[in-house]
């Protein structure tokens, strides 16, 4: 993680953020069986929020599936279309809290599922490069001596490893970019509900994610994302004094300021404190 904070654990938030439709509940209330219905109710209502939502979710349980079959292709438009109702919803009531929380988890989604095709083709790329994958026997004819055989079989396995590699570029493109616009649909969302520390938690743990997509030249970008993650946590603090997780978002702080060894916390407390954030999800710590 490129702040030294990490992203696993629980978050005792989750009565809050569900009380407004946000989170994971995204796509719970409507499946892939409610797609065609809520196509037709968007176009036969344009202007009505609540059908361009339920199409959003549509969309996305639908996806879901997809992934779950493995049919990325069709998991990629599918997210992408589920991005556009709530993105078109948003237009439609621009102070919509919940709508934009639907946003920022149909964001969330999206790059989840491309990180899951970037991992398998990152995966292949090792058996390859190992020259355990099938494509490194299908070698030329006429190969007689070992040193050609050698040559032959490395320029194969540098060949396909790179072709993996170009597959995989657009992809991380795409999801950095969806976590990234996550992280500013949070950010839009501490303008409309300023005394909400949900909201502020999970627009810290949206800007550490993000990090994560800038490239480390670029650091005014990081700066300014760095900034708005102690923001966010800070303001969560003094907003929940009292929540479970206060101790280990004081730990994430204080990491991000550089005040901690970030070996020693990374995976423990401060890696509780940005899960929900990262990847769009949050359990009840009692």
């Amino acid at each position: 993680m490129l702040f030294g904070v990490g992203s696993s654990g629980s978050v005792g938030l989750q009565d809050i953020l569900q009380s407004g439709g946000g989170g994971n509940a995204a796509t719970t209330e409507v499946s892939s069986a409610d797609l065609t219905a809520a196509l037709a109710a968007s176009k036969a209502k344009p202007e009505d929020v609540a059908a361009w939502v339920t199409l959003g979710k549509a969309y996305q349980a639908t996806a879901a599936e997809d992934t779950s079959a493995k049919r990325d292709k069709q998991a990629e438009a599918n997210y992408e279309k589920a991005v556009a109702a709530f993105v078109k919803a948003s237009a439609l009531d621009k102070n919509n809290a919940d709508v934009l929380k639907g946003l920022a988890a149909a964001y969330v989604a999206q790059s989840s599922a491309l990180q899951t095709q970037i991992t398998a083709l990152q995966n292949e790329a090792s058996l390859v490069q190992a020259g355990a994958s099938p494509e490194s026997t299908l070698l030329p004819t006429g190969l007689n001596t070992p040193d050609a055989v050698a040559a032959a079989a490395n320029t194969q396995i540098t060949e396909r490893v790179t072709a993996l590699q170009a597959q995989a570029t657009p992809l991380q493109t795409a999801a950095d970019k969806a976590t990234l616009a996550s992280y500013e649909t949070w950010k839009r969302l501490t303008t409309l509900r300023k005394d909400d520390p949900a909201i502020w938690f999970e627009f810290a743990g949206a800007a550490v994610s993000a990090a994560d997509g800038v490239s480390a030249a670029d650091t005014a970008k990081l700066d300014k994302i760095k900034a708005d993650a102690i923001l966010g946590y800070k303001t969560f603090l003094t907003l929940a004094p009292g929540d479970p997780l206060a101790e280990q978002v004081q730990s994430a702080v204080d990491q991000l300021e550089g005040k901690t060894d970030t070996t020693a916390t990374t995976g423990t407390g401060a890696a509780a404190a940005t899960t929900a954030a990262a990847t769009g999800s949050t359990s009840t710590t009692p």
